[in-house]
């Protein structure tokens, strides 16, 4: 693995570096995040300015608008495979999401009885563990702690990278940089003096989508990539089909296949998860 050298530059540099197996497995549980080893070269290559640049700000801006035409929030059922040198498995599961940052996920067993029941609001994590009667409960920090996760994660747009869309103002655009594919150009999206993730977006013009994503934790490491390979039109607005995440320790790869899509109406409290009477009950600070 090789680090990307920093440019000479005002604005932040790209680059890559490593991370934990163990982060991995905890969000491998969440259907959501995964995290990648690192990059063998560079994904980009030189920083656009002018009329380019404008051009390019001006298209994702519009990118943005049309999606901010959609419904905050949509289902859909997900199938998750994890390969890797050491173990392969996989389970399908039931997501409920509304923007920013509601999450529910239900993993049921072949017979369609729920096994974990986790929920999000951005703020709470709660988990039912129906096999083991037990639940768990407390700060969406004090998990990120537990499981050894960036802390700014807590403050991350989760919707944004599972429905491969992009909240990201004006303002917070940094370099713009050519693919060096040709698949595109990279945004450096970064809000200064924060805890929120950094990001860096691969942005399809010709087509109108985002093609990959880089997450950058508070040490400036690389802490997961996203690669959107299928979409599917509902309604008139776009959702990934098939996520998928690579490069990954011991040769690992997840991919988690959406199917069943609808465009939704939930609110917040269609995200509260209650414990069952009988269940052990853990509350974490």
């Amino acid at each position: 693995m090789t680090r990307i050298r920093k440019p000479k530059s005002k604005r932040k540099s790209m680059h890559c570096g490593k991370t934990s197996l163990a982060r991995a497995a905890a969000l491998v549980l969440l259907l959501s995040l995964l995290v990648l080893n690192g990059c063998a070269k560079s994904p980009w290559t030189s920083v656009l300015e002018g009329e380019q640049r404008t051009g390019l700000e001006a298209a994702f801006a519009d990118f943005i608008d049309s999606q901010n035409q959609c419904t905050p929030s949509w289902d859909a059922e997900v199938a998750i495979a994890w390969t890797s040198a050491v173990r392969n498995y996989s389970f399908d599961a039931y997501c409920r999401m509304l923007e920013p940052s509601y999450l529910r996920v239900i993993v049921s067993n072949p017979l369609g009885q729920p096994l974990k029941i986790i929920g999000i609001n951005g703020t709470t994590y709660q988990a039912i563990d129906t096999v083991q009667r037990s639940t768990v409960t407390g700060s969406l920090r004090s998990w990120a702690v537990r499981h050894d996760l960036p802390l700014n994660l807590v403050h991350g747009r989760w919707l944004d990278w599972l429905g491969g869309r992009s909240s990201a103002a004006a303002e917070q655009i940094g370099e713009i940089r050519l693919d060096s594919e040709h698949r595109g150009a990279w945004f450096n999206i970064y809000v200064a003096d924060t805890e929120t993730l950094e990001e860096y977006i691969l942005f399809d013009r010709e087509n109108g989508k985002i093609v990959e994503r880089i997450l950058i934790d508070e040490h400036g490491q690389v802490f997961a990539t996203l690669e959107y390979l299928e979409w599917q039109e509902v309604d008139g607005c776009l959702y990934p089909v098939t996520l998928v995440i690579g490069e990954l320790p011991l040769g690992g790869r997840a991919e988690l296949r959406f199917s069943d899509i609808r465009q939704s109406s939930f609110e917040a409290a269609d995200f509260n998860i209650y414990s069952p009477r009988g269940f052990s009950r853990t509350w974490l600070p």
